[in-house]
Order: C-alpha cells, then structure tokens, then sequence
C-alpha cells in the first residue's frame, strides 16, 4: 500500500488509493497545503496497481521530484521527495 507524507511530520500520511489524489489550497482536495504560491488544485496524482504518475497542474508550478522540474506525466516511486513551493512530501 502506498503513502505519501510531509516530511516534517505535520500530519498523518495519505493512502494513495485509485484512480487518484489532489494537492493544493483547496479544501476539496484529498492532501490540502494552505501555503503561499499553491494552487487551489496543484498537483494531480494518478493511482494503479503500484505505479504513481504526478501532474502538476498549475503552469509555471515549480513542482520538483529528488529536484527535477515537473514537465508532464513523471512517474513517482517509493522514497521520491516530492517538492512544491518549498513545502516537502
């Protein structure tokens, strides 16, 4: 089963479960980071079997994965840092 979690522990962690999560300021969204240069909706995180594809959805979002930009559908495996805005997940 995979999770994702903020890196300082400022909450529990998310199952990811299909066929997907959100992030971002918005109180709709499945992991919500009130944080200044969030997007209602940022980052789109598509769910199957084990394999996890990040979006971000904001243009310019500056989403990074282990420090690498964003710049489509990127896969995401267990132990990647996802950074966005500076928050880390």
């Amino acid at each position: 089963m995979l999770k994702i979690q903020f890196k300082d522990g400022r909450s529990d962690p998310v199952t990811l479960e299909a066929p997907s999560k959100t992030i971002g300021k918005g109180k709709v969204n499945d992991i919500v980071v009130d944080a200044y240069g969030f997007g209602v909706f940022h980052v789109d995180l598509k769910v199957e079997d084990e394999t996890v594809t990040l979006t971000d959805v904001v243009p310019d979002g500056g989403t990074l994965l282990n420090g690498d930009l964003l710049t489509g559908v990127t896969v995401a495996r267990a132990g990647d840092l996802i950074n966005i805005k500076g928050v880390e997940l």
